[in-house]
């Protein structure tokens, strides 16, 4: 099963109806898998979100879906390998965040 949360309550049931397990929020999501997925409006937002987490992020691969500029993708990566983020390599780019595009999805 997959762990799932949300920052608000209860928007996160629909996906437990389907067999993900409810992990108490956002930090109890972020606890109980190797994976986490970022789907929030911007970049500000994923900040938003991971910042309180930061301490947890260690040895979890982060993949943030949103709209952004490349630059906004090269400092989310550098605040993310400050925290211990995995490192990964995209193109031979060294980078400690996933940055996924409809491309990047596609053509694997």
């Amino acid at each position: 099963p997959t762990p799932v949360g949300n920052r608000t309550p209860g928007r996160a049931d629909a996906l437990a109806a389907g067999g993900a397990v409810l992990a108490g929020g956002v930090a109890g999501a972020v606890a109980a898998s190797p994976l986490v997925l970022v789907c929030v409006l911007d970049y500000a937002a994923a900040r938003a979100v991971l910042e309180p987490l930061a301490d947890e992020l260690g040895g979890r691969a982060v993949i943030h879906f949103t709209t952004g500029t490349p630059r906004q993708a090269r400092e989310l990566a550098q605040w993310a390998a400050g925290h211990g983020g995995p490192e990964r390599r995209q193109h031979g780019v060294s980078e400690r965040v996933v940055v996924v595009w409809p491309h990047g999805v596609c053509s694997r």
